[in-house]
């Protein structure tokens, strides 16, 4: 499914206890652990030890967790909670009747606790059949070029390249997405505006949005 190195494979079930059990969590999360995940399995393991890539002071080594669902839906607080204590990256398989998709966060150490992670946002990948899942990764150079160019080809909104920095990546994207928000809102209360002058105005305001986000997108 994934293509990765024989060396890298690990395959070992995580039992979903571990992840509540020997973490603080409220009462909600553990709930969705139980409600929605069938199994978690620690599929692969990329590291210097496994594909003799060298790790970063940011990105020591990458784990690939493939997580069975109970249905065909999940909630990010499960992710956000392993996440938040495991301190390495996780690329997520997610699994439910015979469907795949990916998912990871940009997550960065907590600078006040070693032992813990800040999760700054997700990407992921849209639903496939797993006949048709397909997903090359690039092993070259060190294992954060691995972990940026992973969260780059997630990117929807914003044109980029392996030259590109993953944090301006992350804010360009951000920016489309809070634009994009804004004219879906403004297009709403044009709709729904029955006086003239205000429907002129928040026209006004729409389309230099629209102008902007068009700006932005062939910049």
């Amino acid at each position: 499914m994934l293509g990765l190195p024989e060396s890298t494979v690990v395959n070992r079930t995580i039992p979903k206890s571990k992840f509540y059990d020997k973490t603080s969590i409220n009462s909600k999360v553990k709930d969705l652990f139980v409600k929605e995940i069938s199994n978690i399995t620690w599929k692969n393991k990329i590291s210097k030890d496994t594909i003799n890539l060298e790790p970063t002071e940011a990105v020591k080594e990458i784990e690939v967790f493939e997580i069975n669902l109970k249905e065909n839906r999940f909630s990010k607080d499960i992710l956000k909670h392993i996440d938040k204590f495991i301190p390495y990256n996780i690329l997520y398989v997610l699994r439910f009747d015979h469907k795949a998709k990916l998912s990871i966060a940009y997550k960065e150490a907590n600078k006040n606790d070693d032992s813990k992670m800040v999760i700054d946002s997700y990407y992921e990948s849209e639903w496939v059949d797993e006949s048709d899942f397909e997903f090359q990764f690039d092993l070259s150079h060190d294992l954060k070029y691995v972990y940026d160019e992973l969260i780059k080809s997630f990117i929807k909104t914003t044109e980029v390249d392996t030259t590109t920095d993953i944090k301006e990546v992350i804010k360009q994207e951000k920016e489309m997405e809070s634009l994009n928000k804004e004219i879906e809102k403004l297009q709403k209360q044009v709709k729904k505006e029955k006086q003239f002058n205000r429907k002129v105005e928040l026209n006004k305001i729409l389309n230099e949005k629209k102008y902007k986000l068009e700006k932005a997108l062939n910049a």
